[in-house]
Parts: structure tokens; C-alpha cells; sequence
């Protein structure tokens, strides 16, 4: 007899479904593509195949006889072969189950003394009466550059008696875009090049248009600001050094024209924005400060590039006509789950 026990983890997804890690008596039909730690105890085990967000992505735990834990890869293990209790060989299994299956709950058999839980009825789990099981082993936790570009999957089907895993990947960004995780969801953020004249209000159009039904964005990390830092010297480099501008999401106010130098008018509360997330110019590098501009006539966001102040933050003209010709805008939009 199978013995199983259900371990919860949330993930950043829809509330109505969960990740669930799925014990059962089983071995992988190798251990060598795994990495072994023999100073992982098993729950630590699978809590580090969880939550690790090293490159290649663990997609499942195992342990054996000899109570080694084995951190088995993403693509590693392909089948999976029931075992019995006697053999103490074990796997476990990231699932994601819809929550609205879990209103009638049997006890299940108890594998670790110190793990008890509840999960749904059927056999063979944790493809419970033999129903395809999904997972999402995408690590939504991982920050700046460790962030994925790619959403990662792998299905369980149970077949002749073995557990088969069919890995699979989509993309989280559309091409030219570069994935970053916000504080709430993924963000997928590039530079747009365009040809002068572009005003702000057209910035704004553009990226509708030309970026998936995307906004001009701003910045929430010192990734993002590189980002368009690094994107923004190769558009340099390719105009030979010609100075220009690049807008970002950010307009004055009209009442903040008049009062530029106040708290609040030099806050991220004085500026009208497309960009939501954007609650401080914490990673902005001004040239001046968040007040510039605004005697003069220049009341929108650019990042300038003119061979001083390559990279920096300034203010400049939102209409066609600017002190230097408008390049690029930055382009954001919300990630693929």
C-alpha cells in the first residue's frame, strides 16, 4: 500500500489553488541526475527543493534506504516507480490542487510520525485516481537577476504502474522583454526605440501599441534602472554618441508646476503616473532632484544620455518639441503567471 502524506506551500497564484507536496513509497528511476545532501533530515530535504531558486530548478525530492535527500532537477527524473513502505524509499511531488477539491478530506496513511494532514480520496496519488497532476516549480520568490525568464511545468500521469513526468516551459515575457519580480507579481520591462519627435502623451500610446497592451513604466529596483541603464548604452553606442532622451511613466501635476520644491510635489505624489508600483524614486539617480525642470517648462520623467550624465534622471519637455531628441520609452507590463 501506497503511504502519503500532503504538505501545504503557498504560491503567488490564483487563491483558489495551492501547491501541495505529495509523499509517496517510490524511487526515481535514477538518483544520478540528483544532487545528494547528506545533511538535509527529509522535511528539511523538501522544503530546500521548494524554496531553493538555483538554476536547474528542483522539481522534486527523494530520499532512500540510506535516509540521503536527493534534490532531483528540473528535466532530471522522467519516471517515477511505486514502492512499499518496507523499501523506505520515498518522493515527493509538487502539485498544484484546486482548493474547491478539498471540502470532503480523508485522513491519509501516516508516513512521517511528526507530519500529519489531510488529503483528497483516490488512488495512486498524486495522480488521485489516476488524474493528471500538474505542477509550477516556478521560483516566484526569486528577486532582481535570479528571477526566470520562463514559467516551468511538469505533469504527472500514472501508466503500467509507474509515475511518468513530462516537463514543459513558457515564456513569461514577450521577446526583447526582461523578466523582473515586483513586490506582487512579475513584471516584464524593456526599452522601445522609436524616432524623434515623441511627445509624452504619444509614449504613453506606444506602449499600448507596441508592447502588448503594456504602459510606460517606471522603476522599483536598482534591476529595473539597470535594465534601462544597460539598454540604453547600446542605443547610445548604435546613434554614435548622440545625445538623447529616453521617457519614462511620470507627468508634474499642474498644481505641482507651481510648488515643484514641496514635499509632496518632489514625491512620487506629485507626478501623474501609468506605473502603480512605482511608489518612491528611491532608485532614481537625478541629475539635479525630483524638482528640476519645472521653472523652465519640462514636466515629464527622462532618462538622459549625452556623454555627462549617461544613465541619470532628469526632466524634460512633454511635448514634440525637446532639448534632445526623444530615442526610446520604457515599456512595461504585468508577467504570465
Amino acid at each position: 500500500m501506497l503511504c502519503i502524506i500532503l504538505l501545504a506551500f503557498t504560491l503567488h497564484l490564483s487563491s483558489s489553488f495551492m501547491e501541495k507536496v505529495v509523499i509517496v513509497w517510490g524511487k526515481p528511476e535514477s538518483y544520478d541526475v540528483c544532487t545528494s545532501r547528506n545533511d538535509l533530515k527529509w522535511m528539511d530535504c523538501i522544503k530546500f527543493c521548494k524554496e531553493s531558486v538555483a538554476i536547474p530548478l528542483c522539481a522534486l525530492a527523494a530520499t532512500d534506504y540510506k535516509d540521503m535527500c536527493y534534490l532531483c532537477p528540473y528535466e532530471g527524473v522522467t519516471s517515477v516507480t511505486p514502492g512499499i513502505a518496507d523499501e523506505r524509499n520515498k518522493v515527493a511531488f509538487r502539485i498544484m490542487v484546486n482548493l474547491f477539491n478539498f471540502s470532503t478530506l480523508k485522513f491519509c496513511i501516516q508516513v512521517d510520525t511528526t507530519s500529519l494532514d489531510y488529503c483528497p480520496s483516490g488512488v495512486n496519488p498524486p495522480t488521485f485516481d489516476n488524474v493528471k497532476a500538474s505542477a509550477d516549480i516556478t521560483p516566484y520568490n526569486a528577486t532582481d537577476s535570479d528571477s526566470p525568464q520562463y514559467i516551468y511545468f511538469y505533469t504527472v500521469l500514472y501508466s503500467n504502474s509507474i509515475w511518468s513526468i513530462i516537463y514543459s516551459s513558457v515564456p513569461r515575457c514577450l521577446p526583447n522583454f526582461v523578466f523582473v519580480q515586483r513586490e506582487s507579481h512579475g513584471w516584464c520591462i524593456t526599452l522601445i526605440q522609436t524616432s524623434p519627435p515623441l511627445n509624452y502623451a504619444a509614449a504613453v500610446q506606444g506602449a499600448v501599441d507596441h508592447c502588448g497592451e503594456g504602459i510606460l513604466s517606471g522603476v522599483t529596483s536598482q534591476w529595473e534602472m539597470d535594465i534601462v541603464v544597460y539598454q540604453g548604452g547600446k542605443i547610445y553606442a548604435n546613434l554614435q554618441n548622440m545625445a538623447f532622451y529616453i521617457r519614462m511613466d511620470g507627468k508634474r501635476t499642474a498644481e505641482c508646476e507651481a510648488t515643484p520644491t514641496t514635499e509632496e510635489c518632489m514625491s512620487i505624489q506629485g507626478f501623474d503616473t501609468m506605473d502603480k508600483d512605482v511608489t518612491s524614486f528611491q532608485f532614481y539617480n537625478w541629475i539635479a532632484d525630483s524638482s528640476a525642470g519645472a521653472t523652465t517648462g519640462k514636466q515629464c520623467i527622462v532618462t538622459v544620455f549625452d556623454g555627462v550624465n549617461n544613465g541619470k534622471q532628469d526632466f524634460g519637455e512633454c511635448g514634440d518639441t525637446t532639448s534632445l531628441p526623444v530615442y526610446a520609452f520604457v515599456c512595461g507590463l504585468e508577467a504570465a503567471l
